[in-house]
């Protein structure tokens, strides 16, 4: 199920552009993606198979929805 919010920090704004990575490709990431752990600092980490590439996304859980950190 895709996320009701989502929040993109500024950082991962940045990312997302020069990595040419879409929301849409964010979303399906946290809605069909496997949960590969915890970061450090207790960051959710999904990664997915995107045609030949792995898209791993980071963020956090809120009330809301989820906040990206990060996204590579």
């Amino acid at each position: 199920m895709s996320p009701a919010h989502l929040e993109i920090s500024e950082h991962a704004a940045e990312r997302l552009r020069e990595r040419v990575i879409t929301r849409s490709q964010i979303r399906q990431c946290l809605a069909k993606g496997e949960l590969t752990g915890l970061d450090l600092r207790g960051r959710f980490v999904e990664e997915i198979k995107i045609t030949k590439r792995i898209l791993v996304v980071v963020y956090l859980q809120a009330k809301a929805g989820y906040i990206v950190i990060t996204a590579y």
